[in-house]
This record gives C-alpha cells, structure tokens and sequence, in this order.
C-alpha cells in the first residue's frame, strides 16, 4: 500500500469512498507518523484508539449511508479547542489534567462533516499568546509559535 500520509485531503477522501483503501488504513498509518514524530512533541496528547474507533464507524457508514464530507480524513485539533473528554490544556498549566465535558464550536462542527478520526491535540502556546512566550508544559521559550522538546 502507498504512503497515505503523503495524499492531500482531497485524494484520500476520493480514495476512501471508492474503497481504494479504508479509513482505518489511513488512521493506522497517521497514528504511526504521529508515533514516529514524537521528539517533534507536536502533540499534547495522542488518541489513537479514538482514531482507529471512529475510522472504523467510517467504514461501516461507507458501506449504507450517508458521509460527512470530512469522513474518514483524520486530523489533530490544536490544544485550544475543547473536545469532550480529551485533556485539553490551551497550553497551560492551570488546566492540566482538565477534560471537558462539552465540545468546543470548532470540534463540534467538525464533528458535523464527519470529521471524527481525531489524531489528538496540538500543542498550543499558553492561552495561544502571541510574540515570544514560555511554553510551560515543556519549560523552553518560543518566537516560532511552536515548542521543542
């Protein structure tokens, strides 16, 4: 099979409603870059088993019924939006450990085009400050709007 990480959004949508390959093909191989990536810390938290659950209710929604236009496409939500039971910490340490009980706007829209096949959350700067700040779950300082290590 080909590298799926490589398609645009377009082509693995095409690809995964004519069954040239499945959603869960598609979440197997991101969960394994995200995995693969992880001295990028790019990624306050990692939901995997979220990703292959929902790839997985794609397919079987490929097969009768109706599809969100962003079903099956996995992404990651960034730090910053709430996702109902997903620690999400705007970078901050004052909500470590808080998961919410709602959704976010932006996630529950998402949610609504089928955009279910969720990567994780992505680190975000305290708050989403802008300029240069501390990147406190980490302790290293940024201008780049991302933190290392």
């Amino acid at each position: 099979m080909s590298d799926l990480t490589s398609l645009s959004i377009a082509a693995l949508r095409d690809g995964f409603r004519s069954g040239e390959f499945t959603a869960r093909e598609i979440a197997e191989q991101y969960n394994a870059a995200v995995a693969g990536a992880r001295s990028l810390n790019a990624y306050t938290v990692e939901t995997p088993e979220d990703a292959l659950a929902a790839a997985e209710a794609a397919d079987k929604a490929r097969g009768g019924g109706h599809l969100g236009s962003l079903a099956g496409i996995p992404l990651g939500i960034k730090d910053l939006f709430a996702t109902r039971g997903v620690d999400t910490t705007a970078g901050s340490r004052i909500l470590k450990d808080f998961r919410p009980p709602y959704e976010s706007t932006v996630t529950a829209n998402l949610r609504k085009v089928g955009a279910e096949t969720r990567l994780g959350h992505g680190r975000s700067l305290r708050f989403q400050a802008r300029g240069v700040a501390a990147c406190l779950l980490s302790g290293r300082r940024t201008t780049r709007g991302w933190c290392a290590g």
